[in-house]
């Protein structure tokens, strides 16, 4: 989609997803019961010839607060949603 980088990296959950720059400015976000966090450590391979010099695009993890607690929720780290799933929805800047 438009302001979407190629090969950005968005987290997906279901028919969501939400791009890591987005996560990485917020660092943490509340939607629809999930909580979702982003931790600064991954770099990004396509941005260098070698990884260690390629851009910090963090990695991700989602939650959700049942009754008592935290519980992981399933999700993937995809280049794309549009490809796997057309009619969800990407969440961005």
């Amino acid at each position: 989609p438009k302001g979407v980088r190629s090969f950005e990296r968005v987290v997906v959950v279901g028919d969501r997803a939400w791009t890591l720059k987005l996560f990485s400015k917020r660092r943490r976000l509340e939607a629809d019961g999930l909580i979702l966090t982003w931790i600064a450590g991954q770099n990004f391979f396509h941005d260098a010839k070698w990884i260690a010099f390629g851009r910090d695009v963090g990695s991700a993890t989602v939650f959700q607060r049942p009754n008592i607690g935290l519980e992981e929720v399933p999700q993937d780290v995809a280049f794309a949603l549009a490809a796997f799933r057309p009619s969800g929805t990407l969440y961005m800047e």
